[in-house]
């Protein structure tokens, strides 16, 4: 998002189509992870991981030899989308969930979190990089980096997961017993739902965040950017421990989006000329900071606690795949909303309503346990 304007700029594009190129990543990775998640059990997690490492270091160098925006989008949406769904996401969650029996939600929790770190300690440069080197520069930059450094890190200094090498290969996929989770489990799909809301509401944020902040002329955006960036470690590293702690994934999921709730009314003041100040903006990034990485670690560890492991893999697939898909969706709508009304207001209320939803739906799973439970007293 720190490179949008410039790079609409250089190609003499609007938004939405600068926008395209984003939504085309989210649909590549979503897709892609979805084979993936079938995948991972079959061939080396190492492997997969390297050739996305491979994918992405490419990607980077060509952008900046894109002669327009429709190739720029190509090399971006497709190639570093296939790399970044082999590297990142299925690969990595799974990675995790092997390798932690207690603990997990807060070790996916840290994994998640990565991304904010980079966020934290980089948003200066970011933001800088585009006008003092261009953004050319700073992808070529970033592609060397990761051909000299991240490919060989995961090449020589990865370890597999206790126990994996012996069951890596499977003969046969129980594909009954992944219908029957699809068709029939109130979990899954309530878990699906929350994912679709949080990439909906994701995508919005991480493309047009900035440009929001600068459209309504926000002052000190770097220092914002980087408190947000704390933020959403914060509220991550304490969901995934809180959910550890309280032993119930589903209330921890409930809360985030509740918290998530609160953020877009924030953000919705000022989007309605009810009162415009930029402390709204700062609440807003604040509270959706706490629960913006939540939702996926704690998901992927509900997943995988709650279904046979054969099943694993391809059920975080599909939750890579709805979450991209979502993500998509709404990066490209709020530039076209955008481009039509010249306000992010209609897309916040869409994000209002299914976080909304969200946030009670999660609770569903409670209920029903508190009932089950309450059924066997009676009989005992």
């Amino acid at each position: 998002q720190f490179f949008m304007l410039p790079m609409a700029e250089s190609f003499h594009a609007d938004r939405s189509l600068i926008s395209a190129s984003v939504s085309i990543f989210m649909i590549t990775t979503g897709v892609v992870q979805f084979f993936v998640g079938f995948f991972i059990d079959r061939f080396s997690v190492r492997k997969i991981m390297g050739i996305g490492a491979i994918c992405i270091s490419a990607s980077f160098l060509a952008l900046p030899h894109s002669p327009n925006v429709h190739i720029f989008s190509v090399i971006y949406g497709v190639l570093g989308g296939i790399g970044y769904s082999c590297a990142v996401g299925v690969t990595t969650q799974y990675f995790i969930s092997r390798w932690f029996d207690t603990h997990k939600g807060l070790a996916l929790a840290i994994l998640t979190n990565a991304n904010s770190a980079g966020l934290l300690l980089l948003s200066p440069i970011w933001a800088a990089a585009p006008y003092y080197a261009g953004w050319q520069t700073a992808y070529t930059i970033l592609g060397i980096f990761l051909a000299a450094v991240l490919l060989p890190l995961l090449v020589f200094g990865m370890k597999h997961p206790p126990n994996v090498q012996g069951q890596s290969v499977k003969k046969s996929y129980d594909w009954q017993g992944f219908w029957k989770v699809l068709k029939q489990s109130r979990l899954i799909h309530i878990l699906y739902f929350g994912v679709f809301t949080c990439g909906f509401t994701m995508g919005i944020i991480d493309a047009h965040l900035v440009p929001m902040l600068e459209d309504a002329h926000v002052s000190h955006i770097n220092g914002m950017m980087a408190a947000f960036g704390a933020f959403i470690i914060i509220g991550g590293l304490l969901a995934g421990w809180l959910s550890d702690l309280l032993g119930s994934r589903s209330v921890m999921l409930s809360i985030l989006f509740f918290i998530r709730l609160i953020s877009l009314i924030c953000l919705l003041v000022p989007a309605l000329g009810i009162h415009n100040s930029e402390l709204w903006y700062l609440c807003f990034m604040l509270l959706f900071g706490l629960s913006y990485t939540g939702v996926i670690p704690l998901t992927a560890a509900s997943i995988s606690e709650s279904f046979q492991t054969g099943l694993i893999g391809s059920l975080l697939g599909i939750n890579f795949f709805i979450h991209q898909i979502a993500g998509a969706l709404s990066v490209y709508v709020g530039g076209l909303f955008f481009d039509m009304n010249h306000n992010y207001l209609l897309v916040t209320v869409v994000c209002l309503v299914l976080v909304s939803l969200s946030a009670l739906l999660e609770l569903a799973p409670i209920k029903k346990n508190n009932h089950v439970h309450n059924e066997e007293s009676v009989e005992g």
